[in-house]
């Protein structure tokens, strides 16, 4: 038992390559990991801090977050996000944050987490463009430190009134992660185009993102009802990172939860939940 509780470990920290601070674009919310890419266009709530902070501008109440995700359901690793969004500052919106990917305490023969804390800022350009942009510091907690910056560049473009294009490019400007032990790795940059349409009580999704190779996603949301939201969504890419996702909302004015599940091609189902509250 202990042997296959430490080869489950192994295999999950190779996965996401711990040992050399991948600092994974896993995602911070429900609906940013079910609808896909494509919500760099139309992520209006706390997901703004991390998708497209052009977008903090369109919020209009102080909201506090927190997000987390059991990856593929081992109990080995969490992934966490909280945030808070504050808004009407200038002439838009700052957003922090602060997210966490590492060893659960059900790991005790080592500890290993990949933290970085967020600042963003968005405002409006114009009748029909949104500019913003965050800085970021990682920050490695092991048995040797590491640590890093990186800046990211987010617009969205309200082309009409059902449909909106966005864009983020992540690590536009980035250090390498300096190890203590002067060991140095790169920050990848990453580029996400997205289109979101809407149709009566229906949105929908398509995204491009390109790292190393180019990944397509799709999404979709159903308004059901004033408190309830089903969302679905597909990642296309090589068979290693091909997802299918589906969540559920449900929330007040003052209050939102949401919940949803990821399947991956390979290594199988992950569920993850986050909560809005505004203040």
């Amino acid at each position: 038992m202990k042997k296959n509780f430490l080869l489950i470990t192994f295999l999950c920290l190779s996965f996401y390559s711990l040992s050399f601070a991948a600092f994974e674009d896993l995602g911070v919310t429900v609906h940013g990991k079910v609808l896909g890419d494509g919500f760099v266009a139309s992520c209006n709530d706390f997901g703004a801090i991390y998708y497209n902070p052009s977008m903090l501008c369109l919020i209009k109440d102080r909201e506090l977050s927190v997000f987390y995700h059991n990856i593929y359901n081992l109990g080995l690793l969490d992934h966490t996000f909280v945030g808070y969004i504050h808004p009407k500052i200038g002439k838009g919106g700052i957003g922090i944050g602060w997210i966490r990917m590492g060893t659960s305490g059900n790991v005790d023969f080592m500890e290993y987490s990949e933290n970085t804390f967020v600042f963003s800022y968005g405002q409006k350009f114009n009748r029909k463009i949104y500019v913003g942009g965050n800085i970021k510091y990682y920050f490695v907690d092991y048995d040797y430190r590491a640590s890093g910056y990186g800046a990211d560049f987010g617009s969205m473009l309200s082309a009409y009134r059902w449909l909106r294009v966005g864009l983020l490019w992540q690590n536009c400007v980035a250090s390498n992660i300096l190890w203590q032990t002067g060991t140095e790795e790169p920050i990848n940059s990453v580029l996400k185009l997205g289109l979101g349409a809407d149709y009566k009580k229906q949105l929908f999704l398509i995204g491009l993102r390109y790292e190393k190779e180019i990944e397509t996603t799709i999404g979709w949301e159903w308004t059901a009802t004033k408190l309830l939201k089903i969302n679905a969504g597909s990642r296309f890419g090589s068979k290693e990172n091909s997802t299918y996702s589906a969540g559920i909302s449900i929330g007040t004015k003052k209050f939102k939860f949401n919940c949803g599940m990821e399947f991956h091609n390979i290594l199988g189902l992950s569920t993850f939940l986050d909560m809005a509250l505004k203040i």
